[in-house]
């Protein structure tokens, strides 16, 4: 596809699926590393909220079991529904790092998504840091486009960008 004619979500996508491991610096591969363990830490240290048991049953019931994981619970749900509930509790004690650029929660959209794909796909830890780092680029990417001008005018901006690293890290 030519870029020149490309839509900004074609590149996007482009960009993602083509985003290997051996052309990301060390630097940032240790980062983002850190970051995944990170919001592994705090989405676990969320498993005995009452958030996150409600959000499990829910997910179980409107999504069904599946080979993802759900952190923290011995059941496996389906793709979406583990990528629902491990990013409710990733956010559920409010620990999960922030960025302001943008002023959101970057690795709590990217790492569930990342993790659910990556289970669906049948990849190993190679691509899932590969889908963690895409997912996380694009969030912060499209944080930089537009600011902090919408966060102040009441919009979720974890919502508004992570959905475009979501699908991203997907």
């Amino acid at each position: 596809m030519a870029l020149n004619s490309a839509t900004l979500v074609e590149r996007i996508a482009e960009w993602s699926a083509s985003l290997a491991l051996d052309g990301i610096p060390e630097n940032v591969t240790h980062v983002a590393k850190r970051c995944i363990v990170d919001t592994l830490g705090v989405t676990l240290a969320a498993r005995s909220a009452s958030l996150t048991g409600r959000v499990f049953e829910y997910a179980s019931g409107a999504y069904g079991p599946g080979e993802a994981t759900a952190l923290g619970f011995p059941n496996r749900l389906s793709p979406v529904g583990a990528a629902l509930l491990n990013a409710t509790a990733g956010h559920a004690l409010d620990f999960d790092d922030t960025s302001y650029t943008g002023i959101m929660h970057g690795s709590v959209v990217a790492m569930p998504a990342a993790l659910a794909a990556t289970e669906m796909a049948g990849g190993n830890g190679r691509r899932f840091v590969e889908a963690f780092i895409a997912g996380s680029e694009v969030t912060y990417a499209m944080a930089m486009l537009c600011g902090t001008g919408h966060y102040f005018m009441g919009w979720w901006s974890t919502a508004t960008f992570g959905v475009f690293g979501a699908a991203a890290a997907a």
